[in-house]
């Protein structure tokens, strides 16, 4: 049995699961992202405030989004439906045309 730390103040610390915290970052980010999504005339205001981070930040949500577009690409018929098959037919398109490439440069 592995005991508590005990920072240098003499306080029992749990340590911290930085796995599962990134993982409930990661479904936050997801949440607010589909209920901007949900918003038609969201999408407008979104760019323009993506155009404001900084540079690197743009091309690390540019990978992130290549990476969604690699998974919907790879969905046979059984996995998509009329909801989501022009999301489907487009992220095959972009795949395509980058040749599967979805990593980015990183400066």
């Amino acid at each position: 049995m592995n005991p508590k730390p005990i920072t240098a103040s003499g306080v029992d610390v749990e340590p911290i699961d930085w796995k599962q915290r990134e993982r409930n970052d990661i479904a936050l980010a997801v949440s607010a992202l589909s209920q901007i999504a949900n918003r038609n005339h969201s999408g407008k205001v979104f760019v323009e405030l993506m155009q404001r981070e900084h540079r690197t930040l743009q091309q690390s949500m540019t990978g992130l989004m290549l990476k969604w577009f690699e998974h919907l690409a790879s969905l046979n018929e059984n996995y998509y439906d009329l909801r989501n098959q022009d999301s489907v037919a487009v992220a095959k398109v972009i795949m395509k045309a980058l040749d599967g490439r979805t990593g980015l440069s990183y400066i």
